[in-house]
């Protein structure tokens, strides 16, 4: 009786349970692609899965998975180097102690 490759097998069972965990949220619960511009001209994309509590920033040539942290005022998304600070419409964004995305709003579509 043939066992299968575990390899292939816990590949199935990785997308399976990524499916499941992230296919069946809510709308509100994902904010698909949405783009911040900053000042100097830069600009970063978010998704948010708030159920979660994960965000994934992408900056130039870059992604970053955070995850949510409390937060005295606004929301918090870290992973202990980058930090994204999000406070009504606005963001910024910290990378390694530096100030890196400024006065960021979410760019209309």
């Amino acid at each position: 009786m043939n066992q299968g490759n575990p390899r292939l097998v816990s590949l199935v069972l990785f997308i399976l349970i990524f499916t499941i965990v992230f296919g069946c949220s809510s709308d509100k619960a994902f904010k698909s692609g949405v783009t911040y511009t900053c000042d100097e001209g830069k600009s970063f994309a978010l998704e948010l899965y708030e159920d979660v509590g994960i965000a994934f920033l992408t900056v130039p040539e870059r992604r970053f998975y955070l995850h949510r942290m409390s937060s005295a005022s606004g929301v918090k998304y870290s992973d202990g180097n980058t930090t994204l600070w999000i406070k009504g419409k606005n963001a910024s964004v910290e990378m390694e102690g530096r100030s890196e995305f400024n006065n960021c709003s979410v760019k209309p579509k």
